[in-house]
Formats: structure tokens, sequence, C-alpha cells
């Protein structure tokens, strides 16, 4: 195959992007790579297929710094047969929440890392990953006597979605410069860049701020080029000028056309190429309309004013060393005094409730807390207030553009102060929250009320921006796989939900996936079945009929040599109380009785493995009809027919 690309189209690379965000284990995760790819191809993957993941790879590097979110998969391709030898390096979007705790590391990332750009975390993560199993892969391919000699050398390709895609275009953008693997440097096997190609779907764009942080020599121009001094004078460049300059100093420093996008037209975070801070690299052919009836976003975000952005983003920035510091909690307790680990340390508690000693030592902690937000929440109600005054400029385009009347841009104004009023009171009932939060109720009437009056402006404002918020909606379902995945599919009879592909006939949907699983699942229960009953008849046959051949015979053996042997036998007269010394047994006739093995043994026995027998044929049929009704209806199709036998 001359190492071509083996997930060589564009929906085999989005269902792979996919199915990484599940969290399965690495045999789990090589076993749905083998079946999407017989899906998408009716071919079995001609190549040996190794998972390696960021938490196992990474885990002693996790354990000495901050978790800021980055999960990841390298999937290795290697066959001397079909002389393929691939690695793909997966950096996976942003999540709600991470798998093992309640925050959004990713969105915070997102937020600090991307927007502000006052931290690389994520990018130094992946970068580390891609260098880590790339040094490991080389080695093991090293280690094998001739292996070297008899594959080509390595191919190296990068896939992301959302934020994914961020930390993959930055890899690429910061080679070869920043590539370096010294022990490989000399090694005929081992190829001088980062990614010969990468794939990235509805990808968060590189932000200046963000590649300011990552890359000193790119600042250094900046500070040349545009006579600054210090990274926040970037804020007095024009935007056009700025926007451009960056983008061309990385289309000379790389070939973006090795950077290939799929990007949807209403997705938002490609629209945020239009706000301040934001460049677009790469190549698109085109973009996907994944819903005709809406278009994009980008109408509002370009009116956008440069200076609310840059007014955001410095707000942002004083808690960047915070973030840095201690990460999501650090950054939220110097926001707004709340500490997120108490939410930790009342979780480990009883689900019960807190008993006194447990109660004591979170109002310990609570109490430096409270104090601390009493101070900051204030600050913050400042800020909100400075959201609140320019919220006029972004109602009035959204009048503009017919997404709200001014009736609607009157009522939502009121209901935004109505709000602030109630985060007010909220302040005043700090102290209060934090008790009920102890015992999981609320008595508070001022905060209950409070609560009840920013919920209920909430619901006019929504009503208000309904418009907008269908929109909005498209807009991120649009941003998701799963709507490009579908929009990707060029045979109209498939479709996919989730990681199932659907193939429909007519009226009638399959889920093909499932159907395979099922059928895949269910043979292997009924050989597990016909197994346990083999194995049952065999122990029946030993541990009954043979056992009772064996005694029987063992008995007439011993009635065979007493009849033989009389003489030896003669140690039993004593039994029938005469002197052995004076008698001799000279003959011994023995009439036996052995009576059969009573047949409703074997009866009942029979009669149970034959009911399992009829069950199982029965099972079986039905499984196997499952499979024959989908054929059928797909008129026996190569590729359906195979997958139900792919392993």
């Amino acid at each position: 195959m001359n190492n071509k690309d083996l997930l060589n189209t564009d929906i085999l690379r989005a269902r792979i992007m996919n199915i990484e965000y599940e969290n399965y284990n690495e045999k789990e995760l090589e076993s749905e790579i083998k079946r999407i790819y017989f899906e998408e191809t009716g071919k079995e993957i001609p190549a040996e297929v190794t998972v390696y993941l960021s938490d196992v790879e990474l885990i002693e590097y996790k354990k000495k710094s901050i978790d800021y979110g980055l999960d990841g998969t390298i999937i290795h391709f290697l066959s001397v047969e079909n002389q393929l030898n691939q690695a793909i390096t997966i950096t996976r979007g942003s999540e709600s929440r991470e798998k093992d705790n309640w925050r959004p590391l990713d969105w915070g990332y997102n937020l600090k890392g991307i927007f502000v750009g006052a931290n690389s975390a994520q990018f130094n993560i992946a970068k580390e990953f891609d260098e880590k199993v790339t040094t490991k892969i080389l080695n093991q391919i090293n280690s094998k006597t001739n292996l070297k000699d008899r594959l080509p050398k390595l191919k190296k390709l990068g896939f992301g979605h959302s934020l994914g895609g961020n930390n993959i275009v930055l890899l690429q953008m910061m080679s070869p410069d920043d590539y370096n693997l010294a022990n490989h440097s000399n090694d005929t096997n081992f190829i001088n860049q980062r990614f010969e190609d990468v794939y990235v779907i509805n990808g968060a764009p590189p932000s200046i701020n963000q590649l300011v942080k990552i890359d000193q020599i790119f600042l250094n121009k900046l500070r040349m080029n545009f006579n600054i001094n210090s990274p926040k004078e970037i804020n007095t460049i024009p935007t056009e000028k700025l926007k451009k300059f960056t983008e061309d100093y990385y289309k000379n420093k790389i070939d973006e056309t090795t950077i290939h996008h799929i990007t949807a037209e209403e997705d938002m975070l490609y629209n945020m190429t239009r706000v301040r801070g934001f460049i677009d690299i790469g190549v698109r052919e085109d973009f996907l309309d994944t819903d005709p009836k809406f278009g994009g976003i980008k109408d509002i975000i370009e009116k956008i004013p440069d200076e609310e952005i840059i007014k955001i983003q410095d707000f942002m920035s004083e808690y960047s060393m915070s973030y840095n510091k201690d990460g999501f909690d650090g950054f939220i307790k110097e926001f707004t005094g709340f500490d997120p680990k108490i939410v930790d340390l009342k979780e480990e508690y009883s689900a019960d409730g807190l008993n006194i000693v447990e109660r004591g030592l979170i109002l310990m902690k609570m109490g430096p807390m409270i104090s601390d937000m009493s101070k900051k929440v204030p600050k913050f109600l400042e800020q909100f207030d400075t959201l609140n005054k320019n919220a006029d400029v972004i109602l009035q385009e959204l009048v503009n553009t017919d997404y709200i009347t001014l009736d609607d841009k009157k009522v939502i104004e009121e209901s935004l102060n109505e709000i602030r009023t109630s985060l007010q009171n909220i302040d005043k009932a700090l102290l209060i929250e934090a008790l009920d939060f102890l015992d999981n109720k609320n008595n508070s009437n001022a905060l209950l009320d409070s609560i009840i009056n920013i919920l209920s402006n909430k619901n006019i404002i929504e009503q208000r921006l309904k418009k907008l918020l269908d929109t909005f909606h498209v807009n991120v379902d649009a941003h998701g796989l799963g709507k490009v995945i579908n929009t990707l599919a060029k045979d109209g009879r498939v479709s996919y939900r989730r990681h199932d592909m659907y193939l429909t006939k007519g009226s009638i949907k399959v889920n093909l996936s499932s159907a395979v699983r099922i059928y895949q699942k269910g043979m292997l229960i009924l050989e597990e079945k016909r197994d346990a009953i083999q194995r049952l008849k065999t122990q029946f046959l030993i541990e009954y009929i043979d056992d009772y051949t064996s005694r029987k015979q063992g008995l007439m053996n011993r009635i065979h040599s007493m009849e033989a042997n009389p003489k030896q036998q003669t140690h039993l007269l004593k039994k029938l109380y005469l002197p052995s010394d004076y008698y001799e047994l000279k003959r011994v006739n023995i009439h036996e009785y052995i009576p059969a093995m009573p047949a409703t043994i074997s009866q009942t026995f029979d009669q149970m493995i034959m009911t399992a027998e009829q069950d199982l044929e029965e099972e079986w049929e039905l499984v196997k009809k499952m499979r024959e009704s989908i054929e059928e209806l797909f008129e026996r199709e190569e590729m359906i027919t195979k997958i139900f036998d792919i392993k």
C-alpha cells in the first residue's frame, strides 16, 4: 500500500475522532476502530492496531502538574506485508466536564488559554504526549531485528476537533523549528517534521495572544515590526494589520496546505476568526451546510467592537497568575472568592448529611472563603455593571439584524437591571447560603427570592431572544461531530447516531452497528452455552456412566480373583468361626447380582440436555434470522454480509 493514509476519507477521520471521546480502554478502542473501518470500507483493516492513551502514557507527567484537561489518543498502524507504518495523534475537543471530576477544565482552558492567551498547558501536554509516544514507537521498531529495514518511514498525521483542532494545529505551526527528538534525529526511520498532514473539524482557531505565549520568536518579530515593548501593547496594533502580519508569518514558516479544515457554515468557533485576535490558517475546499434553514452568526460577531473584546481580555487576564498556578480552582477562587475544593470536601462525606465534626471541619475552611467572597463578589458586580452598560451596543446590533425588536431590547435591558439587583441581594446573603449549603437546604427567603427573580428574568430574556437562541443552538449543534458526520455521508441510505451506522431501505431504518453487536454477542453467548452443554454431557459421562462401569468392572475383577485363588481367601473362615489352621478353603464360587444403573438417572439427564439443546437451537435460529433478515432487506450486499463476521 506504499504507506498511503489508511484513514483516507473525511467520514472515516470524523468517526474515529468521535469515538475517541468515549474514554474506552486500549482494547475497546482498537475494536471500535476496526469496526468503523469495516463499516466505511467493507474491508478488514490491513494492519496491526495499537492504541496509546494520554492518561496512561502521561500518568507520571500529570502527577507533577496541574490538570488542565488535555485528553488524547495516538493510533499506530503497522504492517510489513502491506508496507504500513503510520501514527495518528488525536487531540480531543472540549468536554463539558472531565470524566473523573465535576470541573469543566476544557472550557476553562478555552477561556484562559485561547481567548486570553494566559496559559499554554494543553499545548505543552499535547507536545509531550506526541513526542513521548513517537519515541516509544520508534524504539519498539528499532528493537526488533530487521523490522526497521522492512518498513517505510514512520508517517505521522494529526487529527483534532474543536479545542483539539486548536491544539493539533498549534503542534503543526510550531514545527519544524520547535520539533526536536534528539534520540532519533539521525534515524533513517524518522521524519523530521511534526505531521505530514493535519485534519481539523470545526477547530477552535489559534489566537494571537495564545501564539505570543507559546512562540517567543513570533513575539520578538511582533516587537520589531510594530515597535512595541511588551505583549500588552499588542492591543494598540490595528486589528487588520495584526491579523495579516500574524497569518503571513506562519504561512511563511510552515506549509499551510498540510492543514486541512472541514468547517460547518454554522459553526460558531470558525466565526470567531472574525473577532479581533484570532487568525485563520490552513486550507478548506468548501464549507459544510449542516442545516440549510440557518446560517452562521458571523453577522453579529463581526459587529462586536474591538475595544469590547480587548476589555474582556484585559479583565480576564487579571486572573492569569492564579489560573497558571492553581488551574481551574485558582481562577474561580481568585475571580469570585469561592473555593471549589469545598464541594470536593462535602462530597467526601456521607450523602445522608453532615455530622457535627464534618460540619465543623467545613466551617473552618468556609470562614476565610466567605470573607474572601464578600470582597470579590462586589468586584464581580462592578464588571457586571460594565458589561450591562455595553450590552446596549450588542442589543442594538440584534435589532439591526432583525433578531429582536426595539420592544424586545427595552424588556431585556429592564430584566438585566433586575438581575443586577438580585445579585446584590445574593451578595448580602452569602453567609446564610453557606450554612444552608452544609445542610443541603435553603431557608433564606431573601436568597430564595433573589434566585427566583433571576430565573424569572432569565426566562423573559430567553423568550425575547428566541430567534437568536434558535440560531445559536443550530450553531452549537453544527459544531458537534455528529452533525458533521451525517452531512458528510454521501450514500443517501446511510446515517449516523452517536457512533452507530444506520441503513435505510424505504421506510425501514436499521441500526447496522447495533445489529452486528447483538449478532456477535449473541453468537458468542450461544457458543458459550453450547460448550457448557458439552462440558455437562462429558461430566455426566465421567461422573455417572463411566464411574458405574468402572466400579462394576472393579467388583467383577475382585470376584474373579477370589474364585481363581481360593487359598488366599482362607482368612475369611475366621468370620465363620472356623480355625483357618485346621480347615483349608479349596474352592470359592460367588453368585453375583449387580443391578444396572437406574434408567431414570440417564432419562432425567437426557431430557434436561435435550431441552437445553432445543432452546439453544431456537436461540441460534433467532439470531441467524435477524442477520438473514437484514441481509435480505439489503439484497445480500457483500459489505453487509461480511460485516457480521468481522472480528
